[in-house]
């Protein structure tokens, strides 16, 4: 695939995010949370998971009709994008209905979080919000904004920290911050090629906002207010790809953050100080496909299966032909979704098949981390491990 289409290249990290099917405007002619029970107790059944954590009917607590079109995982929260571009915002440990908000136009990148905020984009619109309420960080009371408009094109996600926002800009190419209160570009930090992703180590002043190009540079930056100064704050660190190109867009969980690149290499860098902790070989092409990342291991997409990869010591565990990525770990079980649309469940330790089954109809959304399996018909949502 071709990197010249940043925006496009990130997007491939949401294969696991998207769900068919049109609401027909009442909410009675939705599937109840009753009668998921058959498919639950069938995804149960087999060894395959051990319990249900929750089930939630989304038409049923939002009052009108929900079709999902999108689901993603950002920490805490599961984050349900209906066909009439409203986020739902769901505690993802209980399943609890937490906020929504309305967007004008479906969102075009992935959301990106922190620990306080939650970002959207919807092609040239830019939504921060409080990641605990949702609500909008944009103006004061006194003076709100009445746009979130970008007067520019942004390449990758968006993060929040503080008071200003923190995106990809594609002319001039650059990290452009945004003042969230008066709604203005700030600083730019110039780059030679497209900003393909950025995500956030930590929150508030010791925050850092990484970001990586599409010609191999990954840099960390001080969340300095955009309206702070004219000139971009000075780098924490960075490192260059030597030879090649940025092949994925970035996992991060804890401080390990995970990317590919064109020429085949995995690599693991800490967020904290750049220090690359490994750099292993996988044969094949990436494909745009980020990594799911628990915390002693990354499953990267190769071709046409998925590499088991020692997070922090690089060794390669296990592979499994034919997976497209993985969505979840929970204990010692792997999930992966297959080429042929079943998922696998895999031993953590050796890869070794232990049961497999049909999701037809169903979307799993990927976690970052693990510790349980999403699942939704586009109006029920449930959790299982």
């Amino acid at each position: 695939m071709s990197l010249a289409r940043p925006a496009a290249l990130v997007l491939l990290a949401l294969a696991s995010a998207c769900a068919s099917g049109p609401a027909d405007g009442t909410v009675g002619a939705r599937p109840s949370r009753e009668a998921m029970t058959a498919t639950i107790d069938s995804l149960i059944a087999g060894g395959r998971f051990d319990s249900e954590l929750w089930r939630l009917n989304l038409s049923e607590r939002f009052g009108s009709a929900v079709m999902a079109s999108r689901l993603t995982v950002d920490g805490d929260l599961l984050l349900v994008e209906d066909s009439n571009s409203t986020i739902h915002a769901i505690d993802r440990a209980q399943g609890a209905h937490r906020w929504f908000i309305d967007l004008d136009d479906p969102t075009t990148q992935v959301a990106g979080g922190t620990e306080s905020t939650i970002t959207f984009v919807a092609t040239d619109d830019a939504t921060a919000v409080s990641r605990s309420r949702g609500a909008r960080l944009m103006g004061t009371d006194a003076a709100p904004r009445s746009s979130e408009h970008l007067d520019f094109f942004p390449s990758g996600r968006a993060v929040a920290v503080g008071d200003s926002l923190y995106v990809g800009r594609l002319a001039p190419m650059s990290l452009q911050a945004i003042d969230l209160t008066a709604g203005h570009a700030g600083w730019s930090y110039a780059t030679s090629s497209p900003v393909i992703d950025s995500v956030v180590y930590g929150d508030g002043p010791i925050a850092q906002i990484l970001s990586l190009t599409e010609d191999g540079l990954l840099f960390s930056l001080p969340p300095r207010a955009a309206n702070e100064s004219a000139w971009a704050p000075k780098e924490n660190w960075y490192r260059r790809l030597a030879g090649t190109r940025a092949a994925t867009p970035l996992a991060l969980l804890g401080d390990h953050l995970v990317f590919g690149a064109a020429n085949g290499f995995l690599y693991d860098v800490d967020a904290r100080n750049g220090t690359v902790r490994f750099k292993v070989a996988l044969d094949g092409s990436f494909g745009g496909q980020e990594a799911t990342l628990t915390s002693d291991a990354a499953y990267q997409r190769v071709d046409d299966g998925v590499v088991a990869v020692e997070l922090g010591g690089g060794n390669v565990l296990w592979t499994l032909p034919g997976a497209k990525r993985v969505v979840s770990r929970v204990g010692e079980r792997v999930y992966a979704e297959l080429a042929s649309g079943e998922i696998a469940v895999v031993a953590a330790a050796t890869g070794a098949e232990l049961a497999r089954f049909p999701v037809a109809g169903l979307t799993l959304p990927t976690i970052q981390g693990g510790g349980m399996v999403i699942g939704s018909d586009g109006t029920n949502v449930f959790a299982l491990k």
